[in-house]
This record gives structure tokens, sequence and C-alpha cells, in this order.
């Protein structure tokens, strides 16, 4: 079938035609290229970075693995070093006042009954002191300063617990002596109640007292 368009050419619907710039083709060829070397190049340094970091990372690991006995020895080494410092320190306060404890630790020792003993005595002193203004007479001397004190022990029944207390009671030592925690724990696969007292550490030693601690040996019973 043979079409004839009559319309006038003005009228006439023209085809759609594109070309491009021999220039711009060459342009856009040279930056895609440009974009594709430099995207090979980024990917080639990345991969020769990333590899050196795991060849870095793998020596590390080795010279770790390498030295992690001497780490060791030296971490046992500064450990021991700390405790050995810090029962020196205690020793130290102690023998302050030697001749306190002494008579404070007989005292104590004379009124634990049997299946009772203890691990812990704790003495925080707190300071009081006495102002006196100018011209005016000297305050009298105060009474021995109570301390905020701590037993901690075991035993194995509640009666020789009361029994302890009562005979803590008495003792010119100790005062406003209150149970902080009794609780029934397995010690070396054998029932006993692990105890806290709080009390009051009556003493005649100087109002300013660095704090001390007397750690008895654990699991250490002493008889009545």
């Amino acid at each position: 079938m043979i079409e004839i368009n009559l319309l006038p050419k003005d009228l006439q619907r023209k085809r759609f035609s594109f070309k491009l710039d021999k220039n711009i083709v060459v342009t856009l060829s040279a930056c895609l290229a440009f974009i594709a070397v430099m995207a090979a190049y980024s990917f080639v340094f990345q991969a020769s970075k990333y590899a050196k970091l795991e060849k870095q990372l793998a020596i590390s690991k080795a010279e770790t693995e390498k030295y992690a006995p001497e780490i060791a020895k030296i971490e046992e080494i500064s450990r021991k070093k700390d405790q050995i410092l810090s029962r020196m320190s205690s020793i130290q306060l102690l023998d302050r006042n030697r001749e306190y404890w002494v008579t404070l630790m007989e005292d104590l020792a004379g009124r634990i009954p049997e299946y009772v003993w203890l691990t812990n005595v704790k003495q925080a002193p707190a300071v009081v002191q006495a102002v006196t203004q100018p011209g005016q007479p000297a305050a009298p001397t105060p009474p021995p300063p109570a301390v905020k004190s701590s037993l901690e022990g075991y035993s194995f029944s509640l009666n020789a617990l009361a029994t302890f207390l009562v005979r803590l009671k008495k003792s010119d030592f100790f005062e406003n002596i209150e149970i902080a925690s009794i609780k029934l724990q397995d010690v070396e696969k054998v029932k006993a109640y692990n105890f806290k007292l709080n009390c009051n550490l009556v003493t005649a030693l100087p109002v300013n007292l660095d704090t001390q601690t007397a750690q008895v040996d654990d699991m250490l019973q002493v008889h009545y």
C-alpha cells in the first residue's frame, strides 16, 4: 500500500533524530575510562593496604603469643607485690597500737565459744576534734571514742552464736552490738551460719586513728 501525505510541509510530522557530536563522544569515553582506571587503582590500593594490616596483625599476634608466658609472670609478680605491700601496710598499722590490739584480741578470743570462729575484724575510726577558743579554758578530756567496727565469721549453730553475743556484750571493748546478717552456707561440704556483727569498738587510743583492719586466718577456730 502506498501512502501519500497531502499535508503542507509545515504541518507534516517531523521525524526525531538524535546525533552526538564526535567530540562529545570522545570526551565521555575518556571520562568513563578515567573513572574505571581510578576505581581499579583504588581497589588495588585498598587491597594492598588491607593485606599489610593483616600481615601486621599476624605479626602482633605472634609476638603476643611469644611473650605471653613472660607477661603472665610479670602480672603474677605484680599481683604478689600488691598483696605483700597491702599486708605490710596492715602490719605497720597494727604495730602502731600493738599493745591495744593484743589486749583486744586476747579479750575477744576468750569470749569465742566452741563451734564459732572469726574470719574478719574491722575497725573504721571516726575522727573527733576538740576545738578550744582563744581565752577559754581547755575542754575536759573526752571519754575514749567509740569506733564503728564489724566482726565476721561462722558458727555451726545458732545457740553457739547466741552464746558469743552474750559474752561479747560483757566485754569492755565492744558496745552497741547488732546483728547485720546471718546466712546459712556450705563451708567445705558442711552447713554453717555466716554472720556479720556491727558494733562500736571502745578504744583509749588517740582520736586521729588510721583505718585499721585485723584479718584473722579463714577457717581458724578459736576454742574457749
